[in-house]
């Protein structure tokens, strides 16, 4: 069985892409950039990655749509509990027979009648937001709703923290990035209603000047199914003429002690974000797919320490060779500067650190001291290992 994640983990993760767009906006699908110029990536993004290739590896994912099918989280774990497999079938057994009774409990209790709000403004906020928003008048026939004064019976509390049991045994990314369990048409008031993942990821940013370019086609078709009678249309892509993208996040033991994330989980995470930026579905598009992992720095602290950086991006630095940096095209433009990074991961809080490394990256220092981390296993192709 693997050991509870209980040492503060954090990472730095680096990856490119050429001729491509990272993460377009939702008005005409340009890169995304801040006020200063700074082009940048929303941990969204990345996430999604990460559970596209873990669902890829066989892993459950709740933020997920099985079989492409249109899906809210209501729908999402309602299908799940279907057709559970064998690691929570008993867990799910129990839940259904524990809500089968809930809702003969409900149907003998005498209908409600319909009571005049004395709020007439209906003002959300006046509901504290530590109890269960449900309306007491029952369904549209005035019958009562499991879920009906929830907080004041053990059972219907004991479904709810069931639920959420099942939700972090079975889903990863739940245990990692958490979820609100905002249940839509479903009476169930989950405990607690909203997780917190265990791993937080900040924004990501390009860690230099980068250039935007439009990138023209032309897209032609015949029609009819006739050779003769074809017409086109000009296309026009944005993306990045070349781009290195930073990341930093943190994995909180005392959060991993409240959503159940492993030692095995975070190490599945890690070996995620180096292979899903160029391996997951959504990475093998013609907007990504020029995407390749670069660095990734894994730190682990002493036991206990209640210590952290949480600004790593802000040791990683490109160094250009003979060129602006927004020229850069390619890592054979610039240096990779981690000489404060290899200074502050001396720090005695700091029991270990890894990183793993592409071959193309030229950095400074020329000799990294960490833990070599061959994620790509090329030691083990080429003989070496």
């Amino acid at each position: 069985m693997s050991h509870p994640l209980d040492q503060r983990r954090e990472f730095l993760f680096l990856y490119d892409i050429r001729m491509g767009n990272p993460n377009g906006d939702p008005d005409e699908n340009r890169p995304r950039r801040l006020p200063d110029g700074t082009f940048y990536v929303t941990d969204v993004r990345l996430k999604r990655f990460v559970r596209d290739w873990l669902k890829t590896q066989g892993e459950a994912i709740l933020v997920d749509q099985p079989e492409n099918s249109a899906m809210n989280l209501t729908d999402r774990v309602q299908h799940f509990l279907a057709s559970p497999p064998e690691s929570v079938r008993e867990e799910c057994e129990k839940y259904k027979a524990l809500w089968k009774a809930l809702e003969e409990q409900a149907k003998k209790k005498p209908k409600k009648k319909k009571k005049q709000s004395k709020d007439s403004t209906g003002d959300s906020d006046s509901t504290p937001d530590d109890e269960p928003q449900t309306d007491t008048t029952g369904d549209e026939g005035g019958e009562s709703s499991p879920a009906d004064d929830s907080k004041d019976d053990p059972k219907k509390s004991e479904a709810g923290r069931q639920v959420v049991s099942i939700i972090l045994k079975s889903f990863i990314d739940a245990r990692l990035f958490g979820s609100s369990l905002a249940f839509k048409d479903w009476d169930v008031n989950p405990r607690p209603k909203t997780l917190t993942g265990a791993v937080q990821i900040n924004m990501g940013e390009i860690l230099h000047q980068a250039q935007e370019v439009d990138i023209a086609g032309t897209s032609t078709f015949s029609s009819k199914g006739k050779e003769e009678n074809r017409t086109g249309t000009f296309t026009t892509f944005f993306g990045l003429r070349y781009g290195l993208i930073g990341f930093n996040g943190v994995a909180n033991e005392h959060s991993a002690k409240l959503s159940g994330l492993t030692d095995d989980d975070y190490e599945r995470f890690l070996k995620a974000l180096w292979k899903s930026v160029s391996g997951a579905p959504t990475a093998n598009t013609r907007s990504k797919k020029g995407q390749v992992p670069r660095l990734l720095v894994d730190v682990t602290y002493k036991p206990g320490s209640e210590f952290q950086f949480g600004c790593l991006l802000n040791y990683a630095k490109v160094l250009p060779k003979d060129k602006t940096e927004s020229s850069i095209a390619s890592p054979d433009d610039y240096t990779l500067d981690l000489t404060r990074l290899t200074e502050r991961l001396s720090h005695p809080c700091v029991q270990r650190v890894r990183y793993a490394l592409h071959p193309d990256i030229r950095h400074e220092p020329a000799a990294l001291p960490w833990e070599p981390w061959d994620l790509d296993r090329m030691a083990a192709e080429s003989g070496r290992a």
